[in-house]
């Protein structure tokens, strides 16, 4: 479904280590590039939320069930 590099592994991070990574990927992905998230503290699910909304990028699905949670977001073109 999802090449391996469209994959950000961040299980064991925590905020703010979590952010910096996550910032870092984003910022060379491209607009069409849907980037998925792995992480196993639900915290994150708040700041995952808040960094989108700031950045304007759109979160397309989550499942927040189990772990690792899974977050599938894409940028938007401004």
């Amino acid at each position: 479904m999802f090449q391996k590099k469209n994959i950000l592994n961040l299980q064991g991070y925590r905020c703010p280590e979590f952010l910096l990574n996550l910032r870092k990927k984003l910022h060379f992905s491209f607009s069409t590039q849907k980037i998925v998230i792995l992480t196993d503290d639900i915290s994150n699910q708040r700041d995952i939320i808040t960094f989108c909304y700031f950045m304007k990028y759109k979160i397309i699905t989550y499942k927040n069930t189990k772990t690792p949670y899974q977050y599938v977001i894409q940028k938007t073109f401004f």
